[in-house]
């Protein structure tokens, strides 16, 4: 196997805005498919993932799995983004089958003549089961992420802000950190710590040490939530927005509350630390939907996925022979 990423080809960071240098070095990329059995894609990623459907996806070359994360979003520019998501999910049609994380992405991306739409969702390390120490103090909350808009950091702050009963730790970074630390500061957020980028140890340790996994994002941006099953392999509650794909992970097993409410966010998070038992409850489901999602299921979904297309693709020039044979 060998992976192409950002790495390979340069590309050009305005803000939110990444634009890939990928159609300049097309030429020799071309020359490289030929050697491969089947593509894995993923997307949408634009000026990569667009433009390789483009000029790569058509019938009678390498098989082309697409991996489809969600669609983009960013505020201010939906109407733009809409369009630019529509014609993705057009360009999508040229693979030969498109895999998606949740029943709601599979459903949007599915198009009449086009190819499958199928579920495969990610997995999560399963470690051994430990018990979780006791404590009096407040609710351990993490929030595991980017520092970036989307996030929903701005409605997080505040709904923790002056509340004794919930203690709040973010490990990650990004370019909105300075910004939320500022607006932690003007809060008096005492209950607020910021780890920044940490090894997996000590992010283990996090989940280990926590009561919730709290994901507050406020877009379709946020497409599934890795973090909130790890969160939850490690026995956290979830309490995350109510987006497509993100819901689907928690599964009854945590707490949705609408994106960009505080006071809702909040409200959840007060209720989880009033109530053990219901929390202890809340954990247990947790661990157990994490448990139907190891590594070991994504594994046999994309093996299947791979195999399937190359076959595929392998058989079609034989069973053409075969008819004009007999014809």
């Amino acid at each position: 196997m060998d992976v192409l990423s950002s790495v390979q080809i340069p590309r050009v960071a305005v803000g939110e805005w990444r634009f890939s240098s990928l159609l300049l070095c097309w030429p020799a990329i071309a020359r490289r498919l030929r050697d491969y059995d089947v593509i894995n894609l993923h997307g949408p990623v634009p000026t990569m993932s667009d433009v390789f459907l483009l000029l790569a996806g058509a019938r009678g070359r390498v098989p082309i799995v697409y991996t489809h994360h969600s669609a983009l979003a960013i505020r201010g520019l939906e109407r733009i983004y809409d369009v630019y998501n529509r014609l993705h999910r057009k360009l999508a049609t040229r693979a030969d089958l498109i895999l998606t994380t949740s029943q709601h992405y599979a459903t949007t991306e599915a198009v009449a003549g086009g190819p499958q739409a199928r579920v495969v969702p990610w997995g999560v390390d399963i470690r051994s089961a430990t018990g979780r120490p006791g404590h009096d103090g407040p609710l351990r909350v993490l929030f595991v992420g980017q520092m970036r808009t989307y996030k929903g950091l701005e409605w997080l702050l505040p709904a923790v802000a002056g509340r004794p009963e919930l203690a709040l730790t973010l490990v990650g970074d990004g370019p909105r950190r300075r910004a939320y630390e500022q607006t932690t500061a003007r809060l008096g957020a005492d209950n607020v710590r910021f780890l920044g980028r940490v090894p997996d140890d000590v992010l283990q340790a996090e989940y280990a040490a926590s009561d919730v996994i709290v994901l507050p994002s406020v877009t379709q941006a946020e497409a599934f939530g890795l973090v909130v099953l790890e969160g939850m392999a490690a026995g956290c509650v979830p309490i995350v927005s109510d987006l497509p794909g993100v819901r689907d992970v928690v599964a009854g097993a945590g707490v949705v509350v609408p994106p960009r409410d505080a006071a809702a966010l909040r409200a959840a998070l007060l209720e989880v630390a009033a109530d053990d038992a219901h929390r202890e409850h809340l954990a247990r489901l947790a661990r157990m939907r994490a448990e139907s999602l190891g590594w070991d299921a994504f594994v046999d979904g994309y093996e299947e996925a791979l195999l399937e297309v190359a076959h595929r693709r392998c058989a079609a020039p034989l069973a053409a022979g075969g008819a004009r044979r007999r014809g």
